[in-house]
């Protein structure tokens, strides 16, 4: 007796649901949001994409660069004069002479 009145209840509900669903479909105001979310969603879903895409680009590019860094770290210390002509190679005299 109580399992059949559960089942009664479950019917009445789906009947429910069936009659609200149909009539906003026939009101036509189910169609408009289901067009603003079949275009939503798989618009979150692109610029969610594209910014991971890019957060992983960005992420490997800056360990690229700390490794960069702890190689420069890493080699001998240049002298005035070898920094001077890889920074400034025109200029051949620091004195303050002048070729004129």
């Amino acid at each position: 007796h109580i399992y059949s009145q559960g089942r009664a209840a479950n019917k009445n509900l789906l009947r429910r649901r069936h009659l609200s669903s149909s009539s906003t479909q026939a009101a036509g105001g189910s169609s408009s949001s289901a067009i603003f979310g079949k275009i939503f969603f798989p618009s979150l879903c692109a610029i969610t994409f594209t910014l991971g895409t890019w957060q992983t680009k960005r992420y490997f590019e800056k360990i690229d660069m700390v490794q960069k860094r702890k190689d420069d770290l890493s080699l001998d210390p240049l002298s005035f004069e070898q920094w001077r002509l890889l920074n400034h190679p025109t200029i051949s005299n620091l004195d303050g002479a002048s070729s004129s």
